[in-house]
């Protein structure tokens, strides 16, 4: 009798440790998703280096947050068709497409214009 009621609390005691982790595994993967990058913060990544964290240059090089998305694609697109002089943006941009040059254009841009 007293081994019964010892498995039976054993079973009941891996139940609950069972629910308790599905529990917190839920909880961890959800937080997860909602941090996960959209493909316009993995593209804007490689930005932040020279016109700051969120395009907010703390230097010379020009901010690109709030900007007009239309300004800001035409810049990069012109970049990359060489018709807009540049040292280190030609290159860079040479390597966008016309469609990771719309993304990028949202990301920077006033948040009203992104959508």
């Amino acid at each position: 009798m007293v081994a019964r009621e010892m498995r039976r609390r054993g079973t009941v005691l891996m139940a609950m440790m069972v629910v308790v982790t599905a529990a917190i595994l839920t909880v961890m993967v959800q937080q997860a998703v909602a941090g996960e990058p959209t493909a316009a913060r993995v593209l804007a990544l490689s930005c932040a280096a020279c016109h700051g964290p969120g395009g907010a240059s703390p230097g010379s090089i020009p901010s690109l947050k709030g900007k007009d998305p239309v300004f800001i694609a035409e810049a990069l697109r012109a970049f990359r068709d060489g018709s807009r002089p540049a040292t280190v943006m030609g290159r860079i941009a040479t390597g966008y497409s016309d469609a990771e040059i719309e993304v990028l254009s949202r990301q920077f841009a006033h948040p009203a214009a992104r959508q």
